[in-house]
């Protein structure tokens, strides 16, 4: 997402003292039908989860809903982060506050935004869609999240040695159903190697979002190539993707893609 830099905040709010201000647009819609577009000052939300606390810069999200109900309150702060390459990530939103400012006759007027009655916070710019390749990882606790497939590495160990490719080496990985423990990687190359992961979790790197995810084992629900179906890769380049009407993302089309997806079985090579 593109900033910009506010540098006469503190002109223009009368103190006389220049102020720069990192700034990024939004809108968030209120229980009570109030609609506020303006800049947050905040960079990063604070997201609880139960694989750790996650810094997320503002500019990595597409929108933030709360995970139950229509407004924040019936939530208690529950929330499902839409990050803008289409990862969800579900936790609770830490401290709670924005740096909120909208324009009132060319001058920015800070506002103390109501989170508890807040229904939806949206960003501006559209969708960044994963590349194809790219792996989609889902947990126990709801996450579903886009991962840097070139930093992301899997340790697996066997009888023949100790291996650690990276994802983009794997065509397909998931566990023997028929053998406790042990694993199937799929190479790109060809090799099929069967094994342990010994250090029974595996560390995530994402391109938007928090840098890591590091997620136990036992909570991987998959970890699939493409993971969004084939037909996400045939979704056409367009600069305005993911963006409604009113020039705000929208988190409509990867929902059907998402749901479209989940009619078919992702194949495995």
């Amino acid at each position: 997402m593109q900033r910009r830099f506010a540098l006469t905040l503190g002109i223009l709010m009368g103190c006389g003292t220049a102020i720069e201000v990192e700034t990024s647009p939004v809108r968030a819609s209120l229980q009570d039908g109030q609609i506020l577009q303006g800049l947050v000052g905040t960079t990063t939300v604070s997201l609880r989860t139960e694989l750790g606390t996650h810094q997320i810069p503002v500019g990595d999200i597409g929108e933030l809903e709360p995970l139950e109900g229509n407004v924040m309150s019936n939530a208690h702060n529950r929330v499902k982060v839409w990050l803008r390459n289409g990862s969800e990530l579900v936790g609770e939103w830490a401290d709670p506050e924005l740096t909120f400012h909208i324009e009132i006759d060319q001058t920015l007027v800070p506002v103390r935004l109501p989170i508890e009655e807040m229904q939806r916070f949206q960003l501006r710019d559209g969708e960044t869609w994963p590349t194809e390749g790219a792996f989609a990882v889902t947990t126990s606790y709801g996450d579903d999240f886009i991962v840097n497939p070139r930093k992301t590495k899997i340790k697996l160990s066997n009888a023949m040695g100790v291996f650690s490719p990276t994802l983009a080496e794997i065509q397909s990985i998931a566990p023997m159903a028929e053998q406790e423990k042990d694993w199937r990687i799929a190479l790109v190359n060809g090799n099929v190697l069967i094994g342990t992961l010994p250090e029974n979790e595996i560390q995530f790197f994402l391109p938007k979002g928090p840098k890591q995810i590091t997620v136990p084992l036992d909570h991987i629900v998959s970890v699939n190539r493409n993971g969004w179906n084939d037909m996400l890769w045939k979704e056409p380049n367009g600069g305005s993707r993911g963006v409604s009407a009113s020039g705000w993302f929208d988190n409509s089309r990867y929902r059907d893609t998402k749901t479209k997806a989940k009619k078919y079985d992702v194949p495995e090579s």
